[in-house]
């Protein structure tokens, strides 16, 4: 009968495969974008933000100063899904270049875009993105203009929709 391994053999064994399988392991949007990345404009997708502008300062007191985008982004041909697995958000550069904002929350329910579209299964394709307002660069003018570029992913590769949005230094008062 073979006794067991020693706790710090099954540790080091554990670590070792750690250090293994931690190179595959990609560690930024940069390393999931990849080309060929197509024109939102070449597919049957639509991307529509649905937030005011220009997007005014949002608080909370563990996330500090932020910003919140929604909308809504689906294959507008009623294809039985919405035809997107996630989105990811860059300011004022594609990826590689410009400013990681980070990955909206995908599938929120939108009901009024199923039922425009005629389309059942889109009832999931909102999304909704906070960034820290430390995550863009200084401002000094009261409203500043980006350009925002959204990485769709979807089953035939990444899609990417770029649009024009404005952030406010100050603060949403609430009501």
């Amino acid at each position: 009968m073979k006794l067991p391994l020693p706790a710090s053999a099954v540790l080091r064994a554990a670590y070792i495969l750690t250090l293994v399988a931690v190179p595959w392991a990609p560690a930024t949007a940069q390393d999931l974008i990849h080309d060929p990345v197509r024109p939102v404009s070449e597919t049957s997708l639509q991307v529509v933000l649905d937030s005011p502008q220009p997007l005014r300062q949002l608080n909370d007191n563990a996330m500090g100063s932020y910003y919140r985008l929604t909308g809504w982004a689906a294959d507008v041909t009623g294809s039985g899904s919405t035809g997107v697995r996630q989105v990811v958000a860059f300011a004022d550069g594609p990826s590689g270049r410009g400013r990681l904002l980070g990955w909206a929350r995908y599938g929120l329910p939108r009901p009024d875009v199923a039922t425009a579209l005629n389309n059942p299964a889109a009832t999931a394709c909102g999304f909704e993105l906070l960034w820290r307002v430390a995550d863009l660069p200084l401002q000094s003018e009261s409203v500043r203009q980006i350009a925002l570029y959204l990485y769709l992913d979807t089953p035939q590769g990444w899609v990417l929709a770029r649009a024009p949005l404005a952030v406010s230094i100050w603060a949403d008062s609430g009501l």
